[in-house]
């Protein structure tokens, strides 16, 4: 009697349905990953978008001369003295205010010319956007975001400190 290699029916039927099994556990994982990946890149356009304003806003408290803030923290307002800054042109403002969830910015210091700089900001009761020390020439910009994405909520909340240099 010949011996024949090869696999049994059992042994073909074993590795068939280990095979199945694997294959299940990296589909479902790979599907579940690609759910998430629209939240990750929502999340990471976000706090993009938040560091880009924080940025222009750090950048023209910088270079600030009088800094006036609203009590409420809300808004903010800019005065630029181009002689502090070895310049000769004529002194101007610009303006930076919450209005509703938006921060709106006005390179003029007026609300005719106002574009928006960052959406879904989100203010507790007691929370402040903007707050000045004035003796310690600081300013805290202070920035929370609540945005539902398509699984999961999603927040960010970015805080800076700008030194300012410039302000009298």
């Amino acid at each position: 009697m010949k011996h024949e290699q090869g696999f049994t029916l059992v042994e073909v039927l074993t590795s068939l349905l280990i095979t199945m099994i694997v294959m299940t556990i990296a589909l479902s994982t790979f599907i579940m990953l690609l759910e998430y990946i629209p939240d990750m890149v929502t999340q990471a356009v976000m706090q993009g978008k938040i560091r880009l304003g924080i940025d222009k806003i750090a950048r023209d408290l910088r270079q600030a001369s009088l800094i006036t803030c609203s009590s409420s923290g809300d808004s903010i307002i800019l005065t630029f003295d181009p002689s502090k800054m070895g310049q000769t042109a004529a002194v101007w403002s610009c303006r930076y205010r919450l209005v509703g969830d938006q921060i709106l910015y006005s390179p003029d210091g007026g609300s005719d010319n106002e574009t928006v700089l960052i959406e879904h900001i989100s203010l507790d009761s007691g929370d402040t956007l903007f707050q000045y020390d004035g003796g310690r020439k600081l300013v805290t910009v202070d920035i929370k975001i609540e945005k539902t994405g398509i699984n999961v909520e999603q927040d960010a909340h970015l805080t800076t400190i700008v030194k300012v240099r410039n302000a009298y």
